[in-house]
């Protein structure tokens, strides 16, 4: 036996973090010593260096080892010192700016979504300018566990992390063990020469000052990451130029992984041509990495959404619908054994959730497109509500709006539209990655009366009302440009009444701005 396994769920030599609590009086002044001690010595204690991997599947065949994701779990008294030196590393990195910028994963306020709008953003923007763009999906191999400790360990030096620090990380990183269990069954404890520890709270952080000067090996490429996601992205007038330049830059990428001791997994990185849905490109386009060929996609996953060349959006949509059709499926078979609040439960869990995911990107889509999602809402919306049976007779003459409007339900172009607002209150009230700080220019004008249509009870007794505007950029004239964020963002921000946008707090915002939208059904 290793260690002290007390579940599946638990590292060794740990105990339930329940019963930690309880004893939490008994064992804080201890703890804070051996604490205190490990970073005055720059030693992690040996004991909390074992680590428990567990094997989780992703996909495909369980007899290929590469297509299981090791978890590692650890002591808890290992995340509680862990989560001090996280909170300084990070604290440190951030007020010294040294993060890069479009590095999106494991950072406060930047979430997948976030890489997502950057990255479709950009392609609108290179369309719109008639260009051509090319977005590479690279698929790192076993990124975490390959990290090689004494390049790291330069990296963070560089960074200013020295002395006692960096003696602590090499102490932390150093000496490690591990063992796996599987199947009930544990192996014997092997050394760890590599990589950081996936499920740990410093891993991450380590993981993305490890990659973070990645970005910078071209001015002709863009970077988008979210850790080891990582999207390269470039732009050109033709698609000749295209194609020589990311061949001539990606020379560059193959030697950093080779210099930094990383593999690419070339059966799983893809290119897509984006361009406008109705220029398609005619040529067939080569990218090479270390002389082997990248195959080229109309579509690809990113960060669980599906992009496609054009920005329709159509496969993401259709794939959508496969999941609120399974979902509907469900409902209707346990809705005669349960109440309506169970159902709407359901509904929030099986359907709301998928609607929520990255909307404001997919959610420009075609009209054609996103009429599938509505009558697919719509369906379960009559099903939860036992309005489906009569369809055939009596369907027609139903009011499905106002069933959306007793349940406080939002049909999906008001969904769009409500985290499309809460984005806008993001970027505007600094609760948003800093790139985003320019994508709105807020225009506050101070009248001396209330004008109409923005009156606002706020304001009784005061001789001033204030107007916050956003400016449209203007010079956008294609389909993209007109629904680009930061061009359709200010037409419906301008169109909300002043009440709701002079709220400072995201959830008043939020409730306001649903009950306003919930008033067109």
């Amino acid at each position: 036996m290793v260690g002290a396994d007390v579940s599946i769920s638990t590292g060794p030599y740990s105990i339930p973090t329940k019963l930690l609590i309880l004893i939490s009086d008994l064992i804080i002044i201890p703890l804070c010593k051996i604490i205190n001690t490990s970073f005055k010595t720059g030693k992690f204690p040996d004991v909390l260096k074992i680590v428990k991997v567990i094997p989780i599947h992703k996909g495909g065949s369980t007899e290929d080892v590469n297509n299981f994701r090791p978890i590692s779990l650890l002591s808890v008294f290992d995340k509680i010192m862990e989560k001090l030196v996280h909170k300084r590393l990070y604290k440190f990195l951030e007020l010294n700016h040294l993060l890069f910028e479009n590095q999106f994963g494991f950072r406060k306020h930047n979430s997948t979504v976030h890489a997502l709008l950057q990255i479709t953003e950009q392609i609108k923007e290179t369309i719109e300018k008639g260009k051509v763009g090319c977005g590479i999906f690279i698929d790192l191999r076993k990124a975490f566990d390959t990290v090689n400790h004494k390049i790291l360990f330069r990296k963070l030096d560089l960074y200013g992390i020295r002395e006692k620090s960096l003696k602590w990380f090499e102490s932390y990183l150093g000496g490690r063990k591990q063992y796996v269990k599987y199947n009930g069954e544990s192996s014997e404890l092997r050394n760890i020469s590599c990589g950081v520890p996936q499920g740990s709270v410093l891993g991450p952080l380590l993981f993305l000052i490890y990659i973070n000067d990645l970005p910078y090996l071209s001015n002709d490429l863009k970077f988008f990451l979210f850790a080891d996601d990582t999207n390269i992205y470039c732009e050109a007038d033709n698609i000749d130029d295209l194609e020589r330049i990311v061949n001539k830059e990606l020379k560059w990428l193959n030697q950093w992984l080779i210099i930094n001791r990383l593999a690419l997994n070339i059966s799983k990185t893809n290119f897509v041509i984006f361009h406008a849905y109705n220029k398609p490109i005619k040529k067939s386009v080569t990218i090479k990495i270390n002389k082997k060929a990248i195959a080229e996609r109309k579509f690809v996953k990113y960060l669980g959404v599906l992009i496609d060349s054009s920005l329709t959006w159509k496969h993401h949509i259709d794939n959508l619908s496969k999941k609120i059709s399974k979902a509907i499926g469900v409902m209707y078979k346990i809705r005669s054994f349960v109440n309506r609040n169970i159902l709407l439960n359901l509904y929030y869990a099986l359907v709301y959730l998928h609607l929520l995911y990255a909307i404001q990107t997919w959610g420009f889509a075609f009209d054609c497109n996103i009429n599938k999602i509505d009558i697919l809402q719509r369906k379960v919306i009559r099903m939860l509500t036992f309005n489906d049976h009569i369809y055939g007779h009596l369907g027609p003459s139903i009011n499905v709006s106002s069933l959306f409007k007793e349940l406080e339900l939002l049909k999906v172009k008001e969904i769009f539209e409500l985290r499309l607002g809460q984005f806008i209150f993001d970027c505007l009230n600094g609760q948003s990655p800093i790139q985003f700080n320019n994508w709105f220019i807020l225009n506050v004008d101070i009248h001396n009366h209330a004008s109409r249509g923005n009156y606002n009870i706020a304001n009784y007794g005061d001789e001033r009302s204030k107007t916050t505007n956003l400016f449209r950029l203007g010079g956008r004239t294609s389909y993209y440009g007109l629904k680009s964020i930061k061009s359709f963002g200010p037409k419906i921000w301008n169109e909300y009444p002043q009440c709701i946008r002079n709220n400072k707090s995201k959830k008043l915002f939020s409730n306001s701005l649903k009950t306003h939208l919930l008033t067109r059904y």
